[in-house]
């Protein structure tokens, strides 16, 4: 037990130093000027929350007069406006990914409301993955062009996750099974810092940066660009929402998730927030389902301790036919 913990220990130092090890370069690159989406998307390390990227997108399509976000003085509501297309779907200038939010606005008309535009927002939502992805490849395959993006070691990342699920349940059975039965001897407290030590390498591996050293570079300093971001504050009495839908900081700011004042009077919140809920509540699961397998096994294994062996085998017995039981029927239902 103690070798494989030893073990474990020399894997999360080969994958500290293999995916989080990296020569900060002073990278050129002016990253005020860069698409909001792009700088949401390095920020994000490619797990991001597409409502906010999408959100700065528009607000850059407006910077850019390919759609008007106009306010209406008279109205009494002076937070509300209309989005109007301003430029022609075919045009040449149109990088593609502006294309496709072209499409999400416009896709049967020439303007709509800002109603219009979060019930959009509310009805997709959840299906922001399948909608957006198109989106999501076009920016990872100019950034693997421009080399932040390093595409052999996003491969191996992900070689690794799959091999490392894989191998991780089938030993954390081995040896939990091997505690129970005392086929060797072996400390409870030991079981935990394996199972601890699993869980440790696999946020390591989640959370491995897919950049190279450029790519890094430009992330930290897209980080220090957010900190400066945090502390601005865009509406003012002397700033209206109609210049604020102007100001390229205030679509970056979106990208980078800042929640400010003004972004609340641009679009209801709670959208984005159930949004980004959506968006963890995967991680949440899965994380979940691992700390079950892991209270499970020390549950049983504190029942088993306390019982001879005989009553063991015919617990196990048991549990394998219920296990068989229940993939039968599985199999049986998709049938």
């Amino acid at each position: 037990m103690i070798i494989l913990i030893l073990i474990n220990l020399l894997f999360i130092m080969y994958v500290y130093m293999k995916y989080y090890k990296f020569s900060i370069n002073d990278v050129t690159t002016k990253i005020e000027d860069e698409d909001s989406i792009i700088l949401g998307y390095i920020q994000d390390n490619g797990i991001n929350n597409s409502a906010d990227l999408i959100l700065a997108e528009i607000i850059e399509l407006n910077i850019k007069k390919y759609i008007a976000i106009e306010y209406n003085k008279e109205n009494m509501d002076k937070y509300n406006y209309t989005i109007k297309q301003n430029i022609d779907i075919n045009s040449d200038n149109l990088k593609r990914h502006e294309l496709l939010i072209m499409n999400f606005l416009f896709s049967n008309k020439m303007e709509i409301t800002k109603k219009e535009l979060e019930e959009k927002l509310n009805n997709t939502f959840q299906l922001y993955n399948i909608q957006f992805n198109e989106i999501n490849e076009l920016i990872n395959a100019k950034l693997i062009t421009q080399g932040i993006i390093d595409i052999e070691k996003r491969n191996s990342i992900a070689k690794i996750s799959k091999k490392y699920i894989k191998t991780s349940i089938i030993l954390i059975a081995i040896v939990c099974i091997i505690s129970i039965l005392k086929i060797i001897p072996s400390s409870l407290l030991y079981v935990l810092i394996y199972i601890l030590e699993k869980l440790v390498v696999g946020i390591l591996i989640f959370k491995a940066s897919i950049y190279t050293n450029e790519g890094q570079s430009l992330k930290y300093k897209i980080d220090n660009y957010k900190i400066k971001l945090k502390n601005k504050e865009f509406l003012t009495n002397n700033n209206t929402m109609e210049n604020i839908v102007l100001n390229k900081e205030f679509a970056n700011s979106i990208a980078l998730h800042i929640n400010t004042q003004a972004k609340e009077a641009f679009i209801n919140n709670s959208i984005i927030q159930n949004a980004t809920k959506t968006s963890q509540k995967t991680a949440i699961i899965v994380f979940m389902f691992f700390v079950a397998i892991t209270l499970l096994g020390i549950i049983i294994a504190l029942i088993t301790s306390l019982l001879p062996k005989g009553a063991i085998f015919w617990i196990y017995l048991v549990i394998a036919l219920i296990i068989a039981g229940v993939a039968d029927v599985t199999l049986a239902k998709k049938k």
